[in-house]
């Protein structure tokens, strides 16, 4: 005997953004991806990370700062850190947010701290 698969019928998203080509997902999807990249030139950022900058001792000559972890203070190249904010920035799903997701995006440097990747991760991963 052979059993088929019934298949659900295909539901057919609401695309009301961008005349008619975005879901209310993929549109708030890509306003919150916009604001993120352009929240790394705000200032206090660039504060947050000279807070955490110092002089680099070791073999690599062209590196020149090492930034110290505020979980687990030890010492990283740039790119291995992130700026985390204390409060998390929320979630963007609505026109309502966007007030509220950008005041907790946009903070002064008291409201940031440095952290390495791995203990950044291990705070969003939880």
């Amino acid at each position: 005997m052979v059993t088929r698969k019934i298949k659900k019928p295909r539901v057919l998203k609401e695309k009301p953004f961008a005349e008619g080509t975005m879901t209310n997902a993929a549109f708030f999807g890509m306003l919150r991806a916009f604001l993120r990249s352009k929240s790394r030139f705000w200032p206090p950022i660039k504060i947050c990370r000279d807070r955490a900058k110092e002089k680099y001792v070791g073999p690599n000559k062209r590196r020149k700062w090492s930034y110290k972890c505020e979980s687990c203070k030890g010492l990283f190249d740039v790119k291995n850190v992130a700026v985390h904010h204390i409060v998390d920035c929320g979630s963007l799903k609505s026109f309502e947010d966007l007030t509220g997701f950008t005041k907790r995006l946009f903070v002064d440097s008291d409201k940031l701290v440095l952290l390495c990747n791995k203990c950044h991760d291990k705070i969003h991963n939880k």
